[in-house]
């Protein structure tokens, strides 16, 4: 039966999996595919400068006081507001045209105020003490807050919409392919409120000067001016992995110190860890890092297979004595030469060889040779699956 630590483990795996899938792929692996950009150089033919609202919602979260029964929901507001064209805003200005101002553009003052929903304003907690007995008898106390619940809220909370103006850079450029075709593209660039920044940027780059930039080999049609890293999105990426790797270190101790299973044939615990951990996290990990353009990935793949064979060597150097009744130095040698042997070798030459088939004989050689080891170790598909089902069921018990 699964208890209640059980449960909490399964969550925990489940949200952190989903963190660092979700971040790597939804936040990553956009600029991953942006790194594959091929480089060119591109002409500019026309500079443009395009304004905009970008209102935001301005909230003040030390009060509880609600927004008038007049006051139009945040989210409506901010959408029509943000809809509005400063150019618009301006012509309306100059033709001093007074009526229905707030029709053109966004207003302060008591017009800004919105009705955005519930909102808590103040949680309550009762203090709660834990006490534990110390070795020596002694007793030591903590207290920390316990039973919280919102003791002061709103159904409308007041804010203000706000809408400064923000500013796109838009570039004609044109550019040959690495085919030798010229095409005609559409770059832009978003300075949020640094109208400064844009200036400069047109400043140094005027019409008819050349600038690198970037094309979709893909759809050539796209096009930028950068393709660098955002240091947040991969410091993001990072703590994820962390947080997945304490997760799944938790998870490893608990069944090579619980399971009786596992218990019960003690000398497998360090090389089962050793495979779980060297020969299988540690791979996977590295065939991840090949997703990132800039890491070499002759390197990691041969690290993969370097940590595969480091890995599960004692596992099957103490299946062979267990299983084949062979000496140490005996499992040692067969260890070598059926599993160590042609992962390394076969494996290594296929990552450096450049010609397709060969690549591929010396791949099939590298698995089938190291699967027919493992098979003969063990005899058969169904002792290979009795032995994991033994471990699963043993877990649940």
């Amino acid at each position: 039966m699964l208890n209640e630590k059980k449960i909490c483990y399964i969550i925990s795996l489940v949200i952190a999996l989903s963190l660092f899938f979700g971040l790597l792929f939804g936040l990553g692996y956009p600029e991953i595919k942006r790194a594959e950009y091929y480089p060119t150089a591109c002409t500019i033919k026309n500079e443009t400068i395009k304004s905009r609202y970008c209102c935001y919602r301005d909230c003040d979260i030390t009060t509880c006081r609600g927004a008038p029964s007049s006051a139009p929901s945040c989210s409506s507001l901010e959408s029509r507001w943000n809809a509005f064209s400063p150019t618009q805003c301006s012509a309306v200005l100059l033709a001093n045209n007074s009526q229905n101002i707030g029709d053109y553009f966004p207003i302060d003052g008591s017009q800004a105020t919105c009705d955005n929903g519930y909102y808590c304003c103040n949680e309550c907690c009762s203090t709660c003490t834990s006490c534990t007995v110390n070795s020596d008898g002694s007793s030591s106390c903590t207290t920390y807050s316990c039973n919280c619940y919102c003791c002061a809220s709103t159904n409308h909370q007041s804010c203000q919409i706000k809408c400064p103006v923000c500013y796109t850079m838009e570039l004609m450029v044109q550019y040959p392919l690495w085919g030798g075709e010229i095409i005609t593209s559409k770059i832009s660039v978003d300075y949020d409120q640094a109208l400064v920044e844009v200036q400069k940027f047109l400043t140094a780059n005027p019409v008819e000067s050349k600038v690198r930039c970037y094309y979709n080999p893909e759809n050539p049609s796209q096009v930028l001016l950068s393709i660098d890293y955002t240091v947040r999105t991969w410091i993001l990426v990072g703590i994820s992995a962390f947080i997945l790797f304490l997760v799944l270190v938790i998870g490893t101790y608990y069944i090579f110190h619980k399971v009786s299973f596992v218990q019960g044939i003690s000398y497998r615990i360090f090389s089962l860890q050793s495979g779980i951990w060297i020969g299988t996290i540690f791979p996977l990990l590295f065939f991840l890092l090949l997703l990132v353009p800039i890491t070499n990935k002759y390197v990691l793949l041969a690290l993969s297979l370097c940590f595969i064979t480091i890995g599960w060597t004692p596992l099957l150097i103490n299946s062979i004595i267990k299983f084949k009744r062979k000496s140490f130095l005996i499992a040692c040698l067969i260890t070598l030469l059926f599993f160590v042997l042609p992962i390394t070798i076969f494996g290594l030459t296929a990552i450096l060889t450049s010609v397709k088939v060969m690549k591929i004989l010396l791949i099939m050689l590298a698995i089938i040779i190291p699967i027919g080891c493992i098979f003969w170790i063990y005899g058969s598909l169904e002792q290979i699956t009795y032995t994991f089902i033994e471990i699963i069921l043993d877990y649940y018990e």
